[in-house]
Formats: C-alpha cells, sequence, structure tokens
C-alpha cells in the first residue's frame, strides 16, 4: 500500500559512487593527468628557449593530440604581415609551458614551415614524428624568437638492483653457545 499523503516516501541510502556518466569522466580525467605527467616528466629545460624531450615524450605528444590540443586556446591572429595563432590559456605547469612558450605567444611556424591555418598546422604535425628538432617560431612581446625543442634518446631503464642486507660493521655475536668444561 501506498504511504499515507502526509509522510513521505523512504529514501534511498546515499551512494558515495558517481553516476556510470560522471565516473567514465573523472577516469579519463585521472588518464589524462597521467599522461601529461609522464609528458612533463620526459621534457627538461636546458635554458631559455631551449629544451630537450624524450623520443617516448614525442610519441605520447603526438598520439594524443586532442589532450594537447586543449592545452591553450589558439586564435588566428596577424602580426608584421604574416599570419599565426595567438596561444592563451597555457597553464603554469603545463606541457606547452614546459616547452618554452607562453600566455600571448604567436605561434608563427614549426620547422620551417608556415602555420597561418588549420590545414598547414597538420601539415606540420605529421612532419613532427620523425623531426629531431622541433623549431617553433613565436612572436612575443614585440619581437619573434625561435624556441627549440630537441628529441633525445630515452635514457635506459633502471634495472632493479639486488638488495641485500648492510653489511655489519664487526661481525655479529655467534649464536653458537659452546660450554667449556674446566679441567680436571
Amino acid at each position: 500500500a501506498p504511504p499515507p499523503a502526509d509522510e513521505a516516501p523512504p529514501s534511498t541510502p546515499a551512494t558515495s559512487t558517481p553516476p556510470s556518466g560522471a565516473r567514465a569522466a573523472q577516469d579519463r580525467a585521472a588518464q589524462n593527468e597521467a599522461v601529461i605527467a609522464r609528458i612533463l616528466d620526459g621534457i627538461t629545460r636546458v635554458g631559455p628557449g631551449s629544451a630537450t624531450m624524450t623520443r617516448s615524450t614525442r610519441a605520447l605528444i603526438l598520439s594524443n593530440l586532442g589532450l594537447f590540443s586543449r592545452a591553450a586556446r589558439a586564435v588566428p591572429a596577424a602580426v608584421e604581415g604574416a599570419m599565426g595563432y595567438r596561444l592563451t590559456g597555457i597553464r603554469g605547469r603545463g606541457v606547452l609551458s614546459a616547452i618554452g612558450l607562453r600566455n600571448g605567444d604567436i605561434l608563427l611556424g614549426i620547422n620551417g614551415r608556415p602555420t597561418s591555418s588549420p590545414q598547414e598546422v597538420l601539415a606540420v604535425y605529421t612532419g613532427l614524428r620523425n623531426a629531431s628538432t622541433w623549431t617553433l617560431r613565436v612572436h612575443r612581446r614585440g619581437s619573434e624568437q625561435t624556441l627549440t625543442v630537441r628529441v633525445v634518446d630515452d635514457p635506459p631503464a633502471a634495472t632493479p638492483t639486488p638488495t641485500s642486507p648492510a653489511s655489519p660493521a664487526r661481525p655479529a655475536p655467534s649464536t653458537d653457545v659452546r660450554v667449556r668444561r674446566p679441567s680436571p
């Protein structure tokens, strides 16, 4: 029988697990953050306008273009007769910042090719897979600058060393007990 009109229906207990759609979004976000962390681990700034990245980092960037493309907003911009893309929304601890790009930079070219249209950007993208250096031509605060990202070999995998107990400074006392009998 339905509850009387003056009583509220029993409530269902609150659950700590989000609905499946929200859980999937959380899982994707966690995976994205893990990929970004792996990418950042493989990039090293070696000076102003210069960085290195490992081959595996390059592969991660190029195989996660959707993730990489959301690292900033790119709006067409003209500067000194050249077309490019003004980058905004670059996070201080993000991938684009790690390779030297800053908010407000206008990306004019990569590896000698212009980036003045989406088609040209895609053409540049296809050439990055085998490039040993990424040279980014940017307009920053009134002057043109070149940022260089050199692709380096991955460090050798660390081989686990066997762990052994530390050797004592002096011999450990013997656990054998020997009884000496007095001589008769």
